[in-house]
């Protein structure tokens, strides 16, 4: 099984976006760069960077390979941390990994000549079906998919965690659920500790109390829309 960790694309300079095309002929107009974790192929964490388009079909973006060039579109798919997924210790190093060489990858190895487009709006997966946003060194905005007591019904739901509005004993009693102290979460995440404490408040947090909306027929649906609703979040961007 793949899980998809980080998605960024790079625009390529100097070439049109679909959306100015009234067709998608010609070179792929964007690289695609993902994180992602393989569960079944070698218990790793592996990045994948290739070409892609994007275009308008009616009113909806669309992306896709590209297909039917003239010349082969160089792409990279390789391995950067190998390990089980347990405990998530390594994912933070994965991470970093990615994000130091991801430009150099794609402008050296690939010879592509990119610029930064950010789809999720500063958001990165922390799970499966939850995302998070930094947006200072003790606040987070957080969004997830959450199942109803019907097991067939999900709801999205998001939220601003800001930690430094809980005492120390409100987090040690929001956390204890999930490790075993705040020095714990702070020895595991040193770098990190801050946003998985906010994780473990929104966790436990109400749906009365944050943006909720649902609910949707199936799990898959719900991330839909959680995807949708993140990507029209422009106003909270860095």
């Amino acid at each position: 099984m793949i899980t998809n960790i980080k998605k960024v694309y790079f625009h390529i300079k100097g070439m049109e976006t679909s959306k100015e095309r009234e067709g998608i002929k010609g070179d792929p107009n964007y690289i695609l760069a993902s994180l992602n974790y393989d569960s079944v192929g070698g218990l790793c964490y592996f990045w994948d960077i290739r070409p892609v388009y994007k275009y308008m079909l009616g009113d909806v973006e669309m992306v896709a390979e590209p297909f039917g060039l003239a010349v082969a579109t160089p792409y990279l798919r390789e391995s950067l941390v190998r390990c089980g997924r347990k405990t998530f210790k390594k994912e933070a190093q994965a991470i970093e990994l990615f994000d130091s060489n991801v430009v150099s990858a794609i402008t050296h190895r690939l010879k592509y000549n990119i610029e930064l487009e950010d789809e999720m709006n500063g958001y990165f997966k922390t799970d499966d079906l939850q995302w998070c946003k930094k947006v200072s060194n003790h606040e987070f905005d957080l969004v997830e998919v959450r199942s109803q007591l019907n097991p067939e019904e999900f709801d999205v739901v998001a939220g601003s965690v800001d930690i430094s509005d809980y005492s120390e004993d409100e987090q040690e009693a929001y956390v204890e659920g999930y490790y075993q102290s705040l020095d714990d979460i702070k020895t595991q995440y040193p770098n990190d500790y801050a946003q998985i404490i906010a994780e473990c408040i929104f966790e436990q947090t109400h749906e009365v109390e944050l943006t909720s909306f649902g609910p949707y027929a199936s799990e898959n649906d719900a991330e839909k829309e959680a995807e949708r609703y993140i990507k029209a979040q422009k106003e909270v961007v860095a």
